[in-house]
């Protein structure tokens, strides 16, 4: 087990690594504003399909690819970046619908009572660590933060790329994943909405009058 999962990581890693290290290098020098956007994304697709190819994780390629175009010098970054974040929600949604259409939920009643116990664990644990650790803040802050949990991207990404290895005895698991990460993304809009009903912050003299 161990062997494979090495080689899925030196492999995606190597991946992302070259395939980034040419195109980038490339596009320190060279800008076409309707092929360089379109070169980044082809450099993202060709990163996933060739560590796919090779045995390794695609994710992880793209991931790579992702980090090196951030903390390389690219022309026109900015125009590429806001090109890239139009791109990223799609793809963000895409996976979402994927991940909804390709997993089936149980109907089984013990199915639901773990996902409401599982989210419930979550929940707890939050708020006794921002409980224990920030003392100076009111209990509605520590509400607010304990309620606005991470929106779910990362977990179904993992989700969607354990669905595509088809593994067995993890279907379970995949269902989980997915409905607590639903829950999430539920209370997370719902906390949100409400957001100033638990951050009361009172504008003191001094910023009245600068405003």
């Amino acid at each position: 087990f161990i062997g494979p999962f090495l080689l899925q990581i030196i492999v995606g890693i190597g991946t992302g690594v070259f395939i980034g290290a040419i195109v980038f290098k490339a596009m320190r020098t060279w800008y076409s504003e309707s092929l360089s956007p379109v070169a980044v994304i082809s450099a993202a697709l060709l990163a996933y399909i060739t560590a796919e190819n090779l045995g390794g994780n695609g994710v992880l390629a793209v991931a790579v690819l992702g980090l090196l175009f951030g903390n390389t010098y690219v022309k026109q970054k900015g125009t590429l970046q806001e090109f890239s974040n139009i791109t990223a929600y799609s793809l963000q949604i895409l996976v979402f619908i994927i991940i909804g259409i390709s997993i089936s939920l149980s109907q089984d009643l013990l199915f639901w009572f773990a996902s409401f116990a599982i989210l419930a664990t979550v929940l707890l644990s939050r708020f006794a660590v921002l409980y224990i650790s920030n003392k100076e803040f009111k209990l509605r802050e520590r509400i607010f933060m304990t309620l606005n949990l991470p929106k779910g991207i990362a977990v179904a990404v993992v989700a969607f790329t354990l669905s595509l290895q088809a593994l067995e005895g993890f279907t379970l698991i995949l269902n989980l994943m997915i409905i607590i990460m639903v829950y999430t993304l539920i209370i997370s809009s719902i906390t949100d909405r409400f957001g100033k009903f638990f951050l009361r912050f009172e504008i003191q003299p001094d910023e009245k009058k600068k405003s």
